[in-house]
């Protein structure tokens, strides 16, 4: 189970999406929020911290200021080993090219081991969560153990409607069931039967279309308050994070996303 919220942001100007997010979360399962604000040496005056307390203990949560020139590093460093804290953050999304282009997100997420809760660019202010359902994509590409061991933390954490473990084939027949539909549902029963197994109730989804992002968001657009949960690798030619499916979802999704890196020690 998740055993505590941490929320990266910046609150020198205002409470961002996230902090609203984890306080909701913190509500659903009893968890305590912390806010981690990081500053460059030599620039937190007295007013911007004042600022930032105060918009902390408006939620009840507790406020730490990191002193590093390097806003990700600092993350990762605050947040790795901390078993059982669930990082969220607010990103644009949009970062990820190379080691010269990288964003804040893609060079956290390159190097940190940990789930994060990320809402993207097109996630409204207002995000309700009160009876969310989990839709987890599955990649046959890897192991299933990461993935299960986050959505029974989720559920067993902050409960919601049973999760949906879903799989999407690209629809390269006619009809779309010629492709082989009943290999993925093996697959995906398979998952379901693990979950049972950790007394998390879950049905399996098995989509057709071309591109896994358009099918997820119009999977979920029918259920209450989705959320989804994505594996993603790491690139093994640098600290960069997720393949483009999570990041593309991430980046067009009204809905938080949960990143799980394909290396997880579960």
């Amino acid at each position: 189970m998740f055993n505590s919220l941490i929320v990266a942001t910046d609150l020198a100007s205002a409470p961002d999406r996230a902090l609203d997010v984890a306080t909701k979360l913190a509500g659903l399962g009893q968890l305590s929020v912390e806010v981690l604000t990081v500053v460059p040496p030599g620039a937190n005056p007295p007013h911007v911290e004042r600022r930032r307390h105060a918009s902390a203990e408006s939620t009840g949560a507790r406020l730490t200021v990191a002193v590093d020139e390097n806003v990700a590093t600092a993350i990762v460093e605050h947040v790795r080993g901390r078993e059982g804290a669930l990082l969220v953050m607010d990103t644009a999304g949009a970062g990820l090219v190379s080691g010269v282009r990288r964003s804040i997100t893609g060079d956290l997420l390159g190097r940190l081991p940990q789930p994060v809760l990320l809402l993207g660019p097109s996630v409204p202010s207002e995000v309700p969560l009160a009876t969310s359902t989990l839709v987890a994509g599955i990649d046959r590409t890897h192991a299933d153990g990461p993935a299960l061991s986050v959505i029974t933390s989720w559920q067993r954490t902050f409960g919601g409607q049973p999760p949906r473990v879903v799989d999407v084939v690209a629809a390269s027949g006619w009809p779309a069931g010629t492709v082989d539909q009943a290999t993925e549902r093996r697959v995906l029963d398979g998952i379901v039967e693990a979950l049972a197994s950790e007394g998390v109730d879950a049905a399996a989804d098995v989509l057709h279309g071309a591109d896994p992002v358009t099918s997820l968001l119009a999977f979920a657009e029918a259920l209450g308050d989705p959320v989804f949960l994505m594996t993603s690798d790491r690139w093994a030619g640098g600290p960069t994070h997720w393949y483009s499916t999570t990041r593309r979802l991430v980046q067009q999704s009204t809905r938080p996303v949960v990143v799980v890196p394909s290396d997880l020690t579960v």
